[in-house]
């Protein structure tokens, strides 16, 4: 029982029985704040007209009750009932939550319909209509939805099931709804990152193993074979050099890109002369382009930059090397820096063999990695490009690249 000194306000009791006007039997649950306890009240009007009163404390079941909707709301589960037949659905409130709604929204099939992602929207119908109302199977689908709050996309994950009647034709759905985003997002990278495994493990099998075996097999010839002629030792020791270059700039494209994936690298700006940078960057390649007899023409202005230096210098002598790979014997490159309003760009274009829309696409996914002989069959990784776009990144900069197939290439950064 209550003890009435307790009651000091009996207003909301009175309005109780109140309620009994128009009908036999009513139903109220209070909580009283002076003692910090929930009750229910259930009050039954017998035939004399006399009223019965049961009181039952359910502080405990309303605690367990608001646990239940804080581990919902902490864990973004949320459950719901959809009455089939009567073609609408109630929803708790972290499900509201989830799903962005309020009170007024048309909780119906249309409107679920209306929360789910276009993409997904045939599929969700299809599913709902055959699998689960027509076959009778166990709702539990993973889908996008819109949030219609902040009109955000998000992954759940749909669990329910069916209540038939006597004539096995549905009549409601149990079920909840859980926000995956964060586990699909952490499913994503971790694919990511497992691809990237493969791809660094191929790498180092392919990219190093194969040169280090050349390697072997020359240095034992120089060293059994004495009827070799000197210029047959010279065109080994081209080779030697050739293959030891290669593999040490795979070596340390590599080891950037791992203190790059492990934010090791970090940018040391200062201020300098972006046409005093370019120019030396030039300046070092220059040997390299007229191996293939290529002119590198170049339309530069004196700009101050704020830059990492040796970021700025590695990404500008890998553009300018990627071009040269790419650009026949006797072809052109042109370097310029421009600027504009809002940024400054170093444009670096040649007229070289380009590439198709599907090689711009995966030009920078470490995963697709699929390196393409040069012009004169030069070898590379395809990690400069891929370092370029971290270094520039770092730099406040973003790299761009159009192309063609057959037709120039042009790739600017800009800040």
């Amino acid at each position: 029982m209550v003890n009435s000194e307790h009651c000091l306000d009996y207003q909301w009791f009175y309005e109780h029985l109140m309620s009994l006007e128009n009908s036999i039997s009513a139903h109220l649950e209070h909580y009283l704040d002076t003692i910090d306890k929930y009750y229910a009240f259930h009050t039954h009007k017998l035939d004399n007209g006399l009223l019965v009163t049961n009181i039952n404390d359910i502080t405990e079941r309303k605690s367990e009750e608001s646990d239940l909707k804080m581990s919902q709301t902490l864990s973004k589960v949320g459950h719901y009932t959809y009455y089939v037949q009567e073609n609408y659905w109630t929803s708790s409130e972290s499900l509201d939550t989830i799903f962005g709604i309020n009170a007024s929204f048309e909780r119906t099939t249309e409107g679920w319909i209306r929360i789910i992602a276009p993409e997904d929207i045939d599929m969700m119908t299809h599913y709902l209509t055959q699998n689960v109302l027509t076959n009778h199977e166990i709702f539990n689908k993973k889908y996008r939805i819109i949030n219609q709050y902040t009109g955000e996309l998000r992954w759940v994950h749909g669990m329910g099931r069916l209540t038939l009647d006597s004539e096995c034709h549905p009549v409601k759905m149990f079920g909840t709804i859980s926000d995956i985003t964060d586990q699909i997002t952490i499913e994503e990278k971790l694919r990511e990152i497992n691809n990237t495994k493969d791809k660094l493990f191929s790498i180092i099998s392919h990219d190093l193993k194969g040169p280090i075996s050349h390697l072997k097999i020359l240095t034992e010839i120089l060293n059994t074979d004495d009827s070799l002629h000197p210029q047959e030792i010279r065109s080994m020791m081209n080779r030697i050099s050739s293959t030891v270059t290669n593999t040490s700039n795979l070596l340390e494209n590599l080891l950037l890109w791992a203190e790059a994936q492990r934010d090791h690298l970090k940018p040391t700006p200062g201020s300098y002369d972006l046409e005093n940078v370019v120019v030396e960057c030039i300046d070092l390649i220059r040997d390299q382009a007229s191996q293939k007899s290529i002119l590198i023409d170049y339309d530069l202005m004196s700009i101050p930059a704020v830059i990492d230096r040796d970021m700025m210098c590695f990404v500008v002598r890998n553009l300018l090397t990627n071009a040269i790979k790419f650009t026949p014997r006797g072809g052109l490159i042109n370097v310029s820096i421009q600027k504009q309003p809002e940024k400054i760009a170093i444009h670096i274009q040649d007229n070289g063999i380009g590439m198709t829309e599907h090689q711009l696409q995966k030009l920078f996914q470490f995963e697709n990695i699929n390196p393409t002989l040069g012009t004169d069959h030069e070898k590379g990784t395809g990690l400069g490009l891929i370092l370029c776009r971290e270094f520039i990144h770092k730099n406040n900069g973003v790299l761009h690249v159009e192309s063609e197939k057959g037709k120039r290439k042009s790739i600017y950064y800009s800040t």
